[in-house]
């Protein structure tokens, strides 16, 4: 393997930096890399920085890479960094066999010091959800700029959505089976949208945003049934009206705690060992999309409902 670095030479006006103590006239050194989102078998494309710490200017560098002791990927970069000028690669996606906790290695090619040419860095395995997966999504006022997939671990994409109006809410349901997903949502203008959650039928978050995900943003997760989940107990529970104004009336549900969460996880009202016939009082909601989720032992219903005033 080899690394190419050329004497800096004036240009221009011939006025730049000028650094001396180099422990090392040709240096790479990989400072870090870029956090991975938790994985469950997807193809991951690893960001790494690289900084020339030479007396040499730094133009080309071989990067190894594997995750999990798997098959090595090689990638060259090529470009020009003065000394302590850094930049950020990103490396060719590569595959590997997922496990609980997962190390991508890094290491640069042969130069004049050795000791600092590689660097690792963890991700974790995705969480698992039931295969009932629900979605919504509240557009902001450009809503024409809002799209979203799902795809599958075959890359086969499930469903997907927008453009759509300004404003709207939308409500959607997924049916899957057993397996590693993607969620995708983007904004064309690059500056996020309105607010969105994704969640399962035990009230665990899938993925959510106030609308801060800039051009785009992702979330993986497995599937892997109800996870124990039997909602016998729970299946005549009556919760009414909805949209609701001032209170929420849910019958059939003696004796179970409930939970009201807003679109971003947050807990907005509790009560616990309801009455049969339980009023909630939610007169001081603010207009919008709720979850309900009702719990009796470990047996778990979750609704959603709106407040419109």
């Amino acid at each position: 393997m080899s690394l190419k670095r050329n004497k800096r030479s004036p240009s221009g006006s011939g006025t730049f930096p000028t650094y001396s103590n180099f422990s090392a006239e040709n240096n790479a050194r990989p400072t870090s890399v870029e956090a991975i989102l938790p994985q469950c078998g997807f193809d991951i494309t690893p960001n790494v920085t690289i900084q020339n710490f030479g007396e040499n200017d730094l133009t080309e560098v071989e990067i190894t890479y594997s995750v999990n002791g798997g098959a090595s990927q090689n990638y060259t970069w090529t470009g020009s960094l003065l000394s302590l000028q850094s930049e950020i690669v990103e490396l060719p996606a590569i595959s590997y066999v997922v496990q609980d906790v997962n190390t991508i290695e890094i290491s640069l090619s042969d130069d004049d010091d050795n000791s600092d040419n590689q660097i690792s860095e963890n991700f974790n395995i995705a969480n698992e959800h039931t295969t009932t997966i629900n979605m919504i999504l509240s557009t902001d006022n450009a809503g024409s700029q809002c799209t979203w997939d799902l795809m599958n671990a075959g890359g086969e994409t499930l469903y997907s959505g927008g453009p759509y109006g300004n404003n709207e809410s939308v409500v959607e349901q997924f049916e899957l089976t057993d397996d590693c997903y993607r969620f995708r949502i983007f904004d064309s203008a690059g500056n996020g949208g309105g607010s969105i959650v994704l969640y399962d039928t035990n009230n665990d978050v899938v993925y959510n945003s106030p609308g801060n995900y800039g051009a785009r943003e992702e979330a993986h997760f497995k599937t892997v049934g109800e996870l124990g989940n039997n909602d016998n107990i729970l299946s005549n529970v009556v919760i009414y009206p909805n949209p609701a104004t001032n209170n929420l009336n849910i019958q059939n549900a003696e004796n179970s705690s409930i939970k009201v969460f807003d679109l971003l996880g947050r807990i907005v009202a509790l009560e616990n060992n309801i009455s049969l016939n339980q009023q909630l009082d939610v007169s001081k909601l603010t207009t919008g999309t709720y979850l309900i989720k009702i719990i009796n032992g470990n047996q778990v219903k979750t609704d959603k409902f709106i407040i419109n005033r």
